[in-house]
């Protein structure tokens, strides 16, 4: 029985180490990573559509050079 209560412990003690390691992945995460169209400009065309005519409008979006890809 003592045996197996210093077994349990090691294996508890290792599920906390491992427990705490796995938010560091996260960083690593590819979404996290810089978007290949950071600190570009972009045209974006803009339709606007409010039942009686269609407006479209062509705009510069500036994206920040820190621009993540989930962004």
């Amino acid at each position: 029985m003592k045996k197996f209560k210093q077994i349990s412990a090691i294996l508890l003690a290792l599920g906390v180490v491992c427990s705490m390691m796995a938010p560091a992945g996260a960083a690593a995460d590819p979404m996290n990573r810089i978007s290949d169209h950071a600190g570009t400009t972009r045209s974006v065309l803009v339709v606007e559509d409010d039942g009686t005519s269609v407006q479209e409008h062509m705009l510069n979006v500036e994206i920040p050079a820190s621009a993540t890809k989930a962004e």
